[in-house]
């Protein structure tokens, strides 16, 4: 069953991978840079500063790096211990794969998917009540994690699985945040 899985997994990044053109290969290796997506966090933090109280935003703030640094430890940690090789270094696949960023370290799970799910999650608990587009912030990960597909360095699972890791503990630190940022707007109240 896991070899079946595995060559169904390694099948469908194959698919994937060499679906690409030279005009979509150039959005690949844009989208998959985590500086390019700067601008998108600091709007996040500018709407929690404009859309908030300043010790609401804060609390938002904190919660949302730490979903991302959290998830991002935690992606590196099972990396490490899994130490699954990427698809480009898959001596059955190198010569199949379409490469356009060859990076060191290994594949499972993407902490693309993990730490942008996390923290489009986060920010999409704190908005969803405030605007109809929140829910947009959703295309951050799904670009920038299947871009890893397109560029050669990660299989299918490991984005599948980085994206749960990411809901997973991108929605725990909402809980977390929200309760504190409950407490200390209770805690005015009653000073």
């Amino acid at each position: 069953m896991t070899i079946r899985l595995q060559e169904l997994d390694e099948s469908l990044f194959l698919l994937l991978n060499n679906l690409t053109s030279d005009i979509s290969n150039h959005f690949w290796a844009l989208v998959t840079k985590p500086l390019f997506w700067s601008p998108l966090f600091v709007l996040f933090f500018v709407l929690f500063f404009v859309t908030f109280k300043r010790k609401t935003a804060l609390i938002y703030s904190a919660g949302i790096i730490t979903s991302f640094w959290g998830v991002y430890a935690i992606t590196y940690i099972v990396k490490v211990i899994v130490e699954r090789p990427r698809p480009l270094f898959n001596e059955q696949l190198i010569q199949q794969v379409n490469v356009l960023y060859e990076p060191t370290g290994f594949s499972f799970f993407s902490g693309h998917a993990s730490t942008s799910t996390a923290a489009a999650i986060f920010f999409y608990m704190v908005f969803r009540t405030k605007s109809q587009w929140a829910k947009l912030v959703f295309l951050f990960p799904l670009i920038f994690a299947t871009s890893r597909i397109f560029v050669g360095v990660h299989y299918p699972s490991d984005i599948l699985v980085g994206g749960t890791v990411g809901l997973i503990f991108g929605s725990i630190c909402y809980t977390v945040f929200q309760k504190l940022n409950e407490k200390y707007t209770e805690d005015k109240l009653n000073s």
